[in-house]
């Protein structure tokens, strides 16, 4: 399946502009740009992903889903004394032993056969982001007046924002140039914050490092 691209774009609100994304798998780039008058959000993938992305606007809001397109399951293939197993989706290998009679693999992780899909949207300055992944990550630059990240397996990075509320399961999150309310949590994962001299900062990790500075 050959990756396509589909844009999509909604005229910026007069109050203030809240774009919020809903994917199962994706890489989002988030620019903010001085003097946009229109959001715009270009989704790349396979055609069948593509054809499914709703966007939704309700006021000020813009409501954008990608929805997940799992590939078709794979076969166990038997070839004489050697048998080769074809699993349904991706398999990424970090090591393997040739032994006598096969392979074995000694490091390896099963992806969950999701479609690759990435999300580039370029929104007005003072746009507030809102951002829901199973996987992936999420990565912004640009002044926002507000992110808000929920994610199960999605690294982070957000360049410059008001206020910033992000949890997640496992992954890193990195925080610049916050001026405002800070709250990270994360499961499994280093938290890196470099926020405004006055912001207000709550971070915790159950499994990583937690850095906090003056930046």
């Amino acid at each position: 399946m050959s990756a396509r691209t589909r844009t999509l774009t909604t005229p910026a609100a007069g109050e203030g502009l809240e774009v919020a994304l809903t994917a199962t798998a994706a890489e989002v780039i988030v620019e903010a740009v001085e003097g946009l008058e229109e959001a715009r959000a270009e989704v790349a993938g396979p055609p069948e992903v593509l054809g499914a992305v709703t966007a939704d606007r309700s006021g000020a809001a813009w409501h954008l889903t990608v929805p997940a397109l799992t590939r078709a399951a794979g076969h166990i293939i038997q070839a004489g004394d050697i048998g080769s197993i074809i699993v349904g989706g991706d398999v990424h290998v970090a090591g393997i032993h040739t032994g006598q009679g096969g392979v074995t693999v000694l490091s390896g992780v099963r992806g969950g056969g999701a479609a690759e899909v990435s999300v580039r949207l370029r929104v007005p300055a003072g746009t507030r982001l809102r951002t829901r992944l199973a996987s992936g990550s999420v990565v912004t630059s640009g002044p926002l007046s507000a992110v808000d990240h929920d994610g199960d397996a999605a690294r982070v990075e957000v360049g410059a924002a008001g206020e910033v509320v992000a949890a997640t399961r496992s992954g890193a999150v990195r925080v610049a140039g916050t001026t405002g309310r800070i709250r990270v949590t994360t499961a499994v994962g280093n938290i890196d914050v470099a926020a405004a001299p006055g912001a207000d900062v709550e971070a915790h990790s159950q499994v990583g490092d937690v850095r906090v500075r003056t930046a």
